[in-house]
């Protein structure tokens, strides 16, 4: 199962389907880091977002429970700013 179809399923069992819009894309960029995730959350929305790399669908239930449920995003995939450069 790839990543867009996990998470689709992860969010229609956990209920988050009217907070939560999951769009598909081209690469956002750096390519070589995708599965790349992009998250805007009222909590971090003044940083404009997080950004995870080499995200698999294993990450994704940790991605919805820290960071979508519990506002906190999910260290262990966040992208680092020098992989932008």
């Amino acid at each position: 199962m790839n990543v867009l179809q996990t998470f689709s399923e992860k969010l229609i069992a956990a209920g988050l389907t009217n907070q939560v819009s999951l769009v598909a894309t081209g690469c956002l960029g750096p390519c070589r880091a995708g599965a790349n995730v992009l998250v805007f959350h009222p909590a971090t929305a003044a940083e404009g977002g997080v950004w995870y790399m080499t995200v698999d669908p294993s990450d994704i239930d940790a991605i919805i429970s820290e960071h979508l449920v519990g506002g906190v995003p999910y260290a262990d995939k966040v992208a680092p700013d020098e992989i932008w450069q």
